[in-house]
């Protein structure tokens, strides 16, 4: 991987200019030839940039050659594993902050929010365009475009591997890969007492920036340099040993087990290439003789606009999302890669021919605030002008076979790109489905096959059911078919952290909601906070509160009824309180299953479906069994020192002083939280008894209305 950072430079391994400009050249060229060792036909080895930018596309027609006359195409990581890799993973289990993890001073504004759409949102879903799709697929830079090529190096070799019909293979293993990148970047900033001025580093630089040294080094194949001055600017023996030394040693392996059996062409960073532990010595060292190959490519190679021309054949399969709202047919998996308590976007990247399909789904609430499909149509068809890319080519519309209506839009952006949106209208959501890609391909038999094959299921239910909620310890009647939004989908930061929604025969929605409030201060009342949010739930969203009624059971438990209207639309909807949490109930139906609806929630405790285990927190010096931390839940716990309390003339060794700390513990899934609090002491504090001393802190806890 070729990754740098700007830090300050430790002047240990400081060279001057000129002997790095008038060393000896060992690693003068991008492009290698691999032979020797038993192999009965050369391989090869290409040293990369990972981005689109022109200075990494001087290639000649031998670099096409080379990719047309192997057998696999070899990367640090396969680009068509990516979103597997990304998106497959568990998700964390518990959450660790220093902070209480919600912003509890809004909790009675927005405890139950419902985020319905506003022309300003819709704008948003219109215009969305995800940071991943320019990560995977193109690596642009704002502004740049007439310099910059169709996507970066690494994913146009792949491509045309893919397009010439080679094997594709990685070199590393992600999840290791990573570890090890995360490692370096940890270690950049050792020997602090070594890093040299700016003022020093500004004379290297001779005016120029990093990257500004680094391409023309790059542009110019001269690895002996580009070498030199990384060691320079990055001299930690740890960020080159993560960076760069355990990982050329894992590649070099991996293209050793394939060029025994198959010939190679591999592309990596060029920074892994030179150097006594970089590749090329490394494969010396295995007794392959490796040989520079001089790129002749002032002008661009015909071989490349060939295999850009290529449409890489794909086999499309059937794609459900969770909830059963829509199925598509779709070159590859879909993956989840955005959601809100409104929104949930799902992506799928085609990495060989350079295009990407995406389906938005928008929750309006329309059934149940008495809203029709052709209201949404209306106001949607008024942004599309303005939030649609570049130039709109034809707007048609059409009616699916299920009677929802709807508008197929072709557009075309600015970079020349091909686009098409299928909107569609149902009761209770809008859909947008997206295809991007070049002009020829996007308008090919796959992208159109997307677009036709989008089927919206019927949501409504005939029948209703007991739902049990395990994860949350709850039990509802509602519509047998819901479409859910958990803790994991909403983030475990929101208030509303468990959505379920139903639609009935009728057109009737019913929707139930929990929320959270982690307030570890003050216990407020029950009758109190029923009130609030109730009026706060229609002041916040335009709606008028026309009646309520709390109700005190034998129990002393509350919860309080409420009619409220939107528009000329009444529905009716229930508040339960069980702190921290607290539940709405809300339908636009008036009948036995609305009554048992309202009825029927039953609580108990969460059950849980990960793993426990036993955790130390080294820098809190307790241990306990409890769900298991993700890997980047545990970086955040490092070693901690309380500081040293200064002396003052009252107190010269400050006898009282302590330092405390705090951290949250909270699982994602069941949204339970523990806050658990340490406190340092110097060694000359003391009190008149251990009885005293509990006595004070008891106080001082009560003093401050914490719930002791």
């Amino acid at each position: 991987m070729f990754k740098f950072r700007y830090q300050l430079v430790p002047t240990l391994f400081l060279v001057c200019t000129s002997f790095i400009l008038s060393a000896q050249k060992k690693y003068n060229s991008l492009f290698w030839e691999i032979s020797g060792n038993g192999l009965s036909k050369p391989s090869y080895l290409y040293g990369t940039m990972h981005v689109s930018n022109k200075v990494a596309f001087h290639l000649s027609d031998s670099f096409f050659i080379a990719i047309k006359n192997v057998d696999v195409v070899a990367l640090e990581s396969n680009p068509e594993n990516w979103m597997k890799e990304l998106y497959d993973e568990p998700q964390n289990e518990m959450s660790i902050s220093k902070n209480l993890p919600q912003n509890a001073s809004s909790f009675y504004k927005n405890g139950f929010y419902l985020n319905i759409p506003e022309n300003k949102d819709l704008k948003g879903v219109l215009k969305y365009y995800p940071q991943i799709v320019n990560n995977l697929l193109y690596r642009k830079r704002e502004g740049q475009d007439n310099f910059e090529e169709n996507t970066y190096l690494d994913l146009f070799i792949m491509q045309s591997g893919r397009k010439y019909g080679k094997e594709i293979a990685s070199l590393e293993n992600y999840k290791h890969s990573q570890m090890l990148v995360d490692k370096a970047s940890e270690s950049i900033d050792e020997n602090e007492e070594d890093q040299i001025s700016w003022s020093k580093k500004s004379k290297i630089l001779k005016g120029m920036t990093y990257s500004d040294i680094v391409e023309d080094a790059y542009r110019k194949g001269d690895l002996d340099f580009m070498d030199s001055i990384a060691k320079v600017f990055y001299p930690s023996k740890n960020y080159n040993k993560y960076m760069l030394e355990i990982r050329n040693e894992i590649m070099v392996k991996g293209m050793d087990s394939i060029m025994k059996q198959k010939r190679l062409f591999t592309g990596v960073g060029a920074a892994h290439l030179p150097g006594d532990k970089g590749v090329i010595n490394m494969l010396i060292k295995l007794g392959y003789k490796v040989r520079p190959i001089f790129l002749n490519s002032e002008l661009e190679s015909k071989y490349k606009e060939e295999v850009e021309k290529i449409n890489f054949p794909v086999a499309v399969s059937t794609y459900s999302d969770p909830d059963s709202l829509f199925s598509v047919e779709v070159p590859g998996k879909m993956h989840e890669i955005a959601r809100t308590k409104s929104y949930k976007y799902y992506f799928y990247p085609d990495m060989v021919n350079g295009c990407f399909y995406m389906i938005m789904t928008v929750q309006n609430y329309s059934a149940l605030l008495g809203q029709k499909p052709s209201d949404y149509a209306k106001k949607l068809d008024s942004l599309l002008f303005e939030n649609i890319p570049g130039k709109i080519n034809k707007k048609t519309s059409f009616t699916t076979s299920n009677g929802l209506t709807g508008y197929l839009i072709e557009n075309t952006t600015k970079r020349g790109d091909q686009q098409y949106y299928k909107i569609i209208f149902s009761p209770t959501q809008l859909i947008i489905a997206k295809v991007n890609g070049n002009a020829e391909y996007a308008k090919g038999a796959e992208a159109q096959r997307f677009l036709n094959s989008l089927k919206i299921n019927d949501q409504r239910s005939k029948t209703f059911v007991q739902h049990n909620f395990n994860t949350i310890g709850a039990s509802v009647y509602m519509p047998k078919h819901l479409q859910m939004q958990t803790a994991k989908d909403l983030g475990y930061r929101t208030f509303a952290n468990y959505i379920a929604l139903g639609l009935d025969e009728n057109n009737k929605q019913y929707a139930f909601l929990r929320s959270v409030y982690l307030d570890f201060k003050y216990l407020e009342e029950d009758t109190f906070e029923l009130n609030v949010l109730a009026e706060n739930f229609c002041k916040e969203q335009d709606m008028k509160l026309v009646s309520k009624k709390l109700v005190l059971t034998k129990d002393k438990n509350a919860f309080l009824t409420f009619t409220a209207s939107y528009g000329k639309n009444e529905f009716y909807g229930k508040i339960v309180t069980a702190q921290p949490y607290y539940y709405m109930m809300l339908t636009n139906a008036k009948d036995k299953n609305s009554e048992k609806f309202f009825n029927s929630l039953s609580l108990s405790n969460p059950t849980y479906t990960q793993e426990f285990e036993k955790y130390t927190d080294s820098t809190l010096y307790f241990n306990v069994n409890t769900l298991k931390l993700a890997n980047n839940e545990k970086k955040f716990l490092m070693p901690y020192e309380a500081p040293k309390p200064k002396p003052n003339k009252k107190e010269p060794e400050a006898k009282n002083y302590y330092f405390s700390r705090t951290h949250y513990f909270q699982a994602v899934e069941s949204n339970e939280c523990v806050m658990v609090e340490a406190n340092w002491f110097p060694k000359y504090s003391n009190a008149e008894s251990v009885d005293t001393f509990w006595v004070r802190r008891a106080r001082k806890y009560g003093n401050g209305n914490d719930l002791f």
